[in-house]
């Protein structure tokens, strides 16, 4: 072992060196906060992307209920109010707008008039609102 130039080095301390454990955990947050931002952004842009498919805008109209972001509630009170999109997406908008505002505890009266009126029983299913 001693004439082994391996475990010389390492004994030395030029192979080994302790692992910072707060440093660690603090890349591994900021890579994982980074990645997790992407994926919002990217589900945001397939939701207003009008060319893809009805599938793919309904799926990201779903995942989008787990942020909490203004972008989000934004992106989705806008496919909310666009009365050209299928009534499958109005759903699935309007029940994700639903679960943020109750996660929330907030309901946006004026951002919910605007809706149209999928979008609004969706909410209203999921939220138990009374006009």
């Amino acid at each position: 072992v001693g004439s082994n130039p391996i475990f010389s080095k390492a004994r030395s301390g030029l192979l080994y060196k302790p692992i910072n454990w707060t440093d660690w955990r603090k890349g591994c947050w900021n890579t994982y906060t980074s990645l997790v931002k992407m994926k919002e952004k990217k589900l945001i842009e397939i939701l207003l992307d009008n060319s893809a498919l009805d599938s793919d805008r309904d799926d990201a109209a779903m995942d989008l209920s787990i942020f909490d972001s203004d972008e989000v509630i934004d992106a989705l009170i806008k496919v909310g109010k666009d009365t050209s999109v299928s009534n499958v997406i109005l759903y699935s908008v309007g029940e994700s707008i639903a679960q943020i505002w109750l996660r929330n505890e907030n309901f946006e009266y004026n951002s919910y008039q605007d809706l149209c009126s999928t979008t609004k029983f969706a909410i209203s299913e999921n939220m138990d609102v009374i006009e």
